[in-house]
């Protein structure tokens, strides 16, 4: 009985720092690449984020795409900043606020582009230590997005502790339907 016991404190305490493991390498020191789609249209996107303090760090990207009935090349650059706590050691927060200027060239009939802003509240949260599971509530204003509440979710699979992909969906955000991304944590 004491052995069986042991065993299992054994096996619980691997377990908690297991997850403890899982969760200190939430990096939010990365570079990604992806495929998306946006409204009548899809593209490519790169971004990234880099801590600069504790639970700060400063994020930014570029999305560079084409719209398909008038075939608009439409480009996107995001920069902001990013404040993120661990809640639990399986669970954490991030809230971000970042300046988004998208440019919308439609060849012979002219350029249009408008700035504004994206504020951003989300959870990541670590169902075992390969899987993670993420999501967020946008508020956007800009005039060539949706200007209001939009979401987004995906689940991320980590090939090793540096590499991950992710698939997801994401409704009036910067994107606007699937989206696939390779992440490489730094």
């Amino acid at each position: 009985m004491s052995r069986t016991l042991l065993r299992s404190a054994a096996l619980v305490l691997a377990l908690g720092a297991a997850t403890t493991a899982a969760a200190a390498d939430y990096s939010y020191d990365y570079v990604e690449g992806g495929f998306g789609e946006i409204t009548d249209g899809d593209g490519l996107f790169v971004n990234g984020s880099h801590d600069v303090a504790p639970n700060i760090a400063l994020a930014g990207g570029v999305f560079l795409g084409n719209t398909d009935p008038s075939s608009s090349d439409v480009t996107m650059l995001e920069f902001g900043g990013v404040y993120h706590q661990p809640l639990k050691s399986n669970l954490g927060f991030n809230a971000g606020l970042k300046v988004l200027h998208v440019n919308v060239d439609a060849g012979r009939w002219g350029s249009r582009d408008d700035t504004g802003l994206v504020a951003s509240a989300g959870l990541r949260f670590r169902v075992q230590p390969k899987i993670e599971l993420e999501g967020d509530v946008k508020y956007l204003t800009n005039d060539f997005l949706h200007d209001g509440l939009g979401a987004q979710v995906d689940g991320r699979f980590y090939l090793d502790q540096r590499f991950s992909v992710a698939a997801g969906v994401a409704v009036d955000t910067e994107l606007d339907g699937l989206f696939v991304a390779l992440r490489y944590n730094l």
